[in-house]
């Protein structure tokens, strides 16, 4: 009998595939595959082998509250280090693989006086 696979690591696997497509050698964040949105690339040049792995900032540090059983400030810490780590792997073959990350910006609610109307 063929073991089920998880949907976690159905996704994984799809993003994985995926992601060569657009580079090969593209590293992934293990276990952060809800925070992933998609590649980061030059205009210029979307299907060079520049193109990068790019996650929600904000869905990893939750993965991480969830997975570390932790506080917002101490799973905060553990992403840094974690996406530190990446970046400096040995078997990163360029920085240009290591992957990117995305923080939303969420504009103020702002009252029209404020703005001189």
């Amino acid at each position: 009998m063929a073991k089920k696979t998880s949907r976690r690591e159905a996704l994984k696997k799809f993003i994985a595939e995926w992601i060569t497509t657009y580079n090969k050698d593209a590293i992934l964040m293990d276990g952060m595959e809800n925070a992933f949105i998609g590649v980061s690339y030059s205009p210029l040049s979307p299907f060079d082998t520049h193109a990068r792995a790019l996650y929600d900032t904000t869905k990893c540090i939750e993965a991480i509250q969830l997975r570390e059983d932790c506080d917002l400030q101490s799973a905060k810490t553990i992403f840094e280090s974690e996406a530190y780590v990446l970046c400096f792997r040995e078997d990163s073959n360029s920085p240009q693989n290591t992957p990117m990350f995305f923080d939303k910006f969420t504009a103020p609610s702002l009252k029209n006086d404020w703005l001189g109307l």
